[in-house]
């Protein structure tokens, strides 16, 4: 773990983080569910949407962010149909009630 110093909110905080992207990547997979991932992964791919980010630099680490991810759950299409389970079984929630 790399522990760095950083302001947030005014204020100076340490942030500690893993120091390779294995271990950043099983943290999350131990914490949430591939849906969860899928659905992160999906909402942070700026490819398909318009820039939201003045700053190109963070716009491209959410970028490389949304790829490993999507790395993580096996490519493409096993984000696809994980994010079409998670919508799949929204729609059947909500048409029960």
């Amino acid at each position: 773990m790399k522990t760095y110093q950083t302001t947030i909110d005014g204020r100076r905080r340490r942030v500690t983080v893993p120091e390779n992207d294995d271990a950043m990547l099983d943290a999350i997979a131990a914490e949430l569910s591939p849906q969860a991932v899928a659905v992160i992964a999906t909402r942070s791919n700026r490819s398909r949407q318009p820039t939201i980010c003045r700053d190109l630099d963070v716009e491209r680490q959410v970028q490389w962010f949304a790829e490993r991810l999507i790395e993580r759950l096996g490519g493409k299409q096993a984000c696809a149909r994980l994010l079409k389970e998670e919508l799949d079984g929204q729609i059947r929630q909500y048409a029960r009630h």
